[in-house]
């Protein structure tokens, strides 16, 4: 079993962010969703200027997203979005 969730977070661009987090809160299309290391296979839709925290061992990444999909598998979760904002 994995300590860490493996996190990817890709835009037309490429990829914004790949690495480890202890866990990821993503507001969806149907209500926030607490993604941790180990969760069972998962798809939905992220919810148009939805706020996506990646929590890292030493601090927090947030972001707005403009919509997109999320996807949790066994390689771990990628989010893609046509754009990601930095907030924090």
């Amino acid at each position: 079993m994995r300590d860490r969730l493996p996190v990817r977070l890709l835009t037309p661009e490429g990829i914004l962010f790949e690495g480890e987090a202890l866990y990821a809160l993503v507001e969806t299309s149907t209500g926030p969703v607490g993604i941790y290391p180990n969760h069972d296979t998962y798809l939905g839709s992220l919810r148009k200027g939805g706020r996506v925290t990646l929590a890292l061992e030493d601090h927090e990444l947030s972001y707005l997203s403009s919509g997109g999909m999320l996807l949790m598998d066994p390689e771990g979760l990628t989010l893609s979005s046509p754009s990601f904002r930095l907030l924090s």
